[in-house]
């Protein structure tokens, strides 16, 4: 079993393709991160760290260490992820967690915390669901439309509202840029009302075939009106007709409210996924 380490986002595509293709749902994280730091211009300084773990020249698990976020691990076989944290620790990387996959972020937990001796904390737990026909509500009041720039402001509060109340563990990042750049995109969806928007959705542009829907967002004084739903059917009929042929979210698992809706809409449960953070 081997570890191949990749500083260039563009090689490590070109490498982990295959592999990519065969899992584009637990690496989709991977992909799209990866993706969008070989298409900026000009590129990014060369902070990230990728890594394909293999067995007999055949990639069976990929991670990206990005800081300040957790390293992110895709489904490996067993034992591939006790290796890659000890190649991780060995070149001295410090990484403040790990999220990812459930079995494979607890055998790198394990070998981890044995070989650096640093304690973790569970820090969440998620439901990773995949959608490959949409069943759209029909009976919310209100209608769909993309965010407009002028929105930035409003969009990044939302954001920012939405780290505190279900990602408070995240870094915290500046919301005000990722509203301009995925309003930018055309990847910021709005439920509006009165032709005001009560809610949010965002929607990845397909990657291998598969986009994923986050974050869903509803102030707490719009909630219990279908608006979350009605936003994430539009999100996730967005990226079908960009082509997507798979659409994806994380649920937290604490919250059957949120993840009744998404099976509600079609979505159904792939796996599991665990975040640790490093003490």
């Amino acid at each position: 079993m081997t570890v191949a380490t990749f500083t260039d986002a563009r090689t490590f595509l070109d490498v982990a393709a295959p592999f990519l293709a065969v899992d584009a749902i637990s690496t989709n994280v991977i992909a799209v991160v990866t993706e969008r730091l070989a298409a900026a211009d000009p590129a990014p300084a060369e902070t990230t760290r990728w890594f394909i773990v293999s067995v007999d020249d055949q990639a069976t698990g990929a991670a990206m260490a990005n800081a300040p976020w957790n390293l992110f691990v895709s489904a490996m076989q067993p034992g591939a992820a006790g290796r890659l944290a000890s190649t991780v620790a060995d070149r001295g990387l410090s990484i403040p967690g790990v999220t990812g996959e459930a079995a494979t972020v607890a055998e790198f937990v394990a070998a981890w915390t044995e070989t650096t001796g640093r304690p973790a904390r569970r820090a969440g737990g998620r439901h990773v669901y995949v959608l490959d026909d949409l069943d759209e509500p029909d009976d919310i009041d209100g209608a769909a439309r993309r965010f407009d720039d002028d929105e930035v402001p409003l969009v990044a509060d939302w954001l920012t509202a939405f780290h505190d109340e279900a990602v408070a563990d995240d870094p915290d990042v500046d919301t005000r840029d990722v509203a301009e750049q995925r309003i930018g995109q055309g990847e910021m969806w709005a439920w509006t009302v009165a032709e005001q928007p009560v809610a949010l959705a965002a929607c990845s542009a397909p990657t291998v075939g598969v986009a994923r829907v986050g974050p869903v967002y509803t102030p707490p004084g719009r909630r219990r009106h279908g608006y979350g739903a009605a936003v994430t059917a539009a999100a996730t009929r967005s990226a079908f007709d960009a082509g997507a042929t798979r659409v994806m979210l994380y649920a937290d698992v604490d919250n059957p409210t949120s993840n009744g809706i998404y099976q509600r809409l079609g979505f159904r449960f792939d796996h599991d996924a665990e975040q640790y953070q490093f003490d």
